[in-house]
């Protein structure tokens, strides 16, 4: 079971982060004369109800600054609402993840920060802008405020359109859906292109270690990676580039294979320590390692069964069942700082060897730098 590629993700979080109704926004005037709008940059157009306001940030990554740009009107009165509109540059990425994982996984990571403040996300589907591949998701909060929006990558431009308003009003419902469907962007995404070829996987041989006395397993622990684990015999070890830009990202599998039962790690960094500043980046990593597990697993048939949350050397882990009417096992991911794991064992047929899986779980270390 292959994880899915590493990816640069945290500009589509930041253009969603930044698509969140202002604390101090001050009503636009107009009323609601709605009237079509189209900035400058003519990136895109959009239905308005009056006159929107536009304001630029800088979205500093260290490894990648952008501009933000923001076009956003808040209506008056008790039941006003926002309609905002945000775009910004992505950085070039030479990772062939599909863009829908990408969007999803974006996602993720902005309704998790949202649920701290009450916000639950209750519905998201496929949406196509002028052939290029989008979301849509909404969310309510006890209030009875709802957001919608709509998310989409055009060629270098990650485009989010938002409206927050509330939920129980018809008109302003009809409203949100006529500025959500009247934003359309200036370009076209042509057909997606061929699937490019996959990266060029580097076999590094055996990683072999101390065998435990009283179980008969090696200890396997790479002398690159921070992580060990107990593997019943030496694992074969390969490497790829998973992406050169924005920054270079590689994927290491190790794994071990025995009577029907397999045993994987797979590392994935090293991520430039000031991706970390942001906010929303480790839950983006879960999001992308779960989305990337589950892309494989349902390829064999396997269902992916969330099992709650547990720590690893200090780390952030989520544990997974794995189940099927011939395969069943376990998976962890675990965030740290520069690497994300992804550790499973899984077996075939009904009966799995749950003392062995217990053994390999119960065994991983990971160190800090």
């Amino acid at each position: 079971m292959r994880l899915g590629r590493c990816i640069h993700l945290a500009l589509f979080g930041a253009a969603l982060l930044a698509a969140a109704p202002p604390s101090a926004a001050q009503p636009a005037a107009g009323g609601r004369a709605w009237r079509t709008y189209q900035p400058p940059s003519k990136v895109f157009t959009a239905e308005f109800p009056g006159a929107p306001s536009y304001e630029s940030k800088l979205v500093d990554q260290g490894v990648y600054k952008e501009t933000a740009h923001r076009h956003w009107l808040v209506q008056p009165g008790r039941d006003g609402a926002l309609f905002e509109v945000v775009h910004l540059k992505v950085p070039p990425n030479d990772g062939n993840l599909p863009v829908g994982i990408i969007l999803d996984a974006t996602i993720d990571a902005v309704a998790a920060q949202h649920r701290q403040r009450g916000l639950r996300e209750v519905s998201r589907r496929e949406v196509i802008l002028k052939g290029c591949v989008g979301r849509e998701f909404e969310a309510t909060d006890p209030h009875g405020v709802s957001l919608r929006g709509r998310v989409f990558i055009v060629g270098e431009q990650i485009l989010t359109a938002v409206y927050v308003g509330p939920a129980r009003s018809a008109a302003r419902q009809q409203e949100a859906r006529r500025f959500l469907d009247s934003v359309t962007a200036a370009e076209s995404c042509a057909p997606p292109p061929a699937a490019p070829p996959e990266p060029e996987v580097k076999k590094l041989g055996k990683v072999s270690g101390p065998v435990d006395a009283a179980s008969g397993w090696m200890l396997i622990a790479p002398g690159q990676s921070r992580f060990s684990a107990l593997m019943p015999g030496a694992a074969e070890a390969e490497e790829e580039q998973a992406q050169q830009k924005p920054y270079p990202l590689s994927l290491r599998t190790y794994s071990v294979g025995r009577d029907e039962t397999f045993y994987i790690v797979v590392e994935c960094g090293d991520f430039p320590a000031e991706m970390n500043r942001l906010a929303h980046f480790e839950e983006m990593k879960f999001s992308l390692g779960y989305r990337g597990l589950a892309s494989e697993a349902e390829k064999m048939g396997v269902r992916i069964i969330p099992e709650g949350n547990v720590e690893v050397g200090g780390h952030k882990g989520r544990q997974y069942r794995l189940a099927s009417d011939d395969i069943n096992g376990r998976a962890l991911i675990v965030s740290t700082p520069e690497k994300f794991y992804m550790f499973a064992a899984f077996a075939t047929g009904p009966d799995p060897p749950a003392a062995d899986f217990a053994r390999f779980f119960s065994s991983i270390k990971i160190t800090r730098p």
